[in-house]
């Protein structure tokens, strides 16, 4: 066993990367040992109280735990990456008490609650158990390149971590493995991963997350996330339940299944959705209840739409149906629930305009034969622009900004300053149903045409 030495430690070298929070020009001490399996604590003696900086190389087992778990408070640094986890077994002292780890294993919530700021795992850990780091200050952790999975609550609560980049390796992440992680603002998730745990994200402050190359979604993986405004996913993945729901900010959807499952952006705002409707067959019950939708375009091949499936989305406007000729999808009674039926555009081929007037839900449209002009509200910037009830919403990120309104003439019905992240305009004096509107912010500029409910 080599006692502990001393050295001036520049900007630890990481293998893999997590979070990044660089410590450019900062002179860290360290100490430096090298240990034999069960023998971490002792090792650990002579370390000076001045080192924030504890480098383990060697091998450790299940008996180096506590010690790991009890680490002196002047170590904010800890790198394993020359360390590796052997098997071990130990005498079981309690009723359903574990004995035995295998070769790279760790010990579930081993970092709950710790102080530490970065940790280099171990060369061979392929799994962060349960709650590894839960609680945590940990604000940067190097990932070994075999990691293949992040267990349930893994990071959770973890609000100094800013990023996660999964290596490729990695096809599982677990219920809530970084929710309520409040500085999280950048993922990167490798393809092949399978996001099957609930809530993974919730309470992230993500403003968008590329998950397009994920195979399955697990029932409400992605949902919860309030700062979240888009999402890409990838339409030909399994997905459960809710995977998108409860995401109050969402604005721009990409990629959604071609069998929208039940309740997959209910309490959602899904402004831009055309492209989600592209190749659907299906619309599950409560798909997209009390969102804020404008303008769906219906694929040629849709022939459901579930209970509830649009139900309370009163910022609905238009309906193109032109792509389905005469193919009238089957509907559920009570699917457009809580919307004015008769205020909502219905455009359909001219050749099929009788067939769809004649039908008793249907019917209920404001039913037109033609294609849509109405373009749908984009939601590629910062800036969000939506009706609700007789009102214009527009969203800035938290600085506002003007906004102007036209009419179908081009004549300006209204103009105006606003400071604060979100208003609401009154529109129920304006005769006009189709408006222009143009918000503009510290940068951006965003223009969209609205239907008026």
């Amino acid at each position: 066993m080599k006692l502990p030495n001393r050295q001036n430690y520049m900007n630890l070298k990481c293998f893999a990367a997590v979070a990044a929070v660089p410590l450019l020009g900062m002179t860290l001490h360290a100490a430096e040992i090298e240990i034999t399996p069960g023998s971490l604590a002792a090792s650990m003696r002579g370390i000076p109280a001045e080192d924030s900086v504890l480098v383990i190389k060697g091998e450790a087992d299940a008996r180096d735990f506590p010690a790991l778990m009890s680490l002196p408070g002047h170590i904010s640094r800890l790198d394993m990456s020359g360390l590796k986890i052997v098997e071990c077994t130990m005498p079981s002292f309690r009723p359903g008490e574990r004995s035995y780890y295998a070769d790279g294993e760790l010990k579930d919530y081993i970092f709950f609650g710790s102080a530490l700021k970065y940790v280099a795992l171990p060369s061979n850990v392929e799994v962060i158990p349960e709650g590894a780091f839960a609680s945590s200050m940990i604000e940067e952790v190097a990932l070994p390149e075999g990691l293949h999975t992040v267990s349930a609550y893994a990071f959770y609560g973890c609000t100094k971590l800013a990023a996660f980049n999964g290596p490729a390796a990695l096809v599982s992440v677990g219920d809530c493995a970084f929710a309520k992680c409040t500085s999280l603002k950048d993922v990167t998730l490798p393809k092949g991963v399978a996001i099957d745990g609930a809530e993974v994200f919730a309470g992230s402050a993500l403003a968008s997350i590329d998950a397009s190359g994920a195979v399955s979604y697990g029932d409400y993986s992605l949902s919860g996330i309030k700062s979240m405004r888009k999402a890409i996913v990838n339409p030909g993945a399994t997905f459960g339940d809710g995977v998108l729901m409860s995401n109050s900010l969402l604005a721009q959807v990409e990629g959604t299944p071609r069998e929208v499952p039940t309740l997959y952006a209910a309490s959602s705002k899904v402004l831009k959705i055309s492209e989600i409707m592209e190749k659907t067959t299906a619309v599950g019950d409560y798909a997209f209840s009390s969102s804020y939708l404008s303008h769906i375009v219906f694929s040629s091949s849709l022939n459901h739409i579930g209970e509830g499936a649009f139900a309370r989305c009163t910022g609905l406007q238009a309906i193109d149906a032109n792509l389905l000729g005469a193919s009238l999808p089957t509907v559920a009674d009570d699917a457009f629930e809580g919307i004015s039926t008769k205020d909502v555009f219905l455009y359909v081929s001219p050749d099929s305009y009788d067939i769809w007037a004649s039908d008793p839900l249907w019917s209920r449209f404001e039913i037109i034969a033609g294609p849509s002009k109405i373009e749908g509200v984009e939601a590629d910037s910062e800036i969000i622009i939506y009706p609700h009830k007789d009102m214009i919403v527009v969203e800035w990120p938290a600085t506002g900004g003007e906004v102007w309104i036209y009419g179908v003439n081009g004549n300006v019905v209204h103009s105006g300053s606003y400071s604060g992240d979100r208003v609401e305009i009154d529109m129920s004096g304006i005769g006009d149903k189709i408006l222009i509107v143009k918000a503009s912010t510290e940068g951006s500029l965003r223009t969209a045409t609205v239907m008026m409910p």
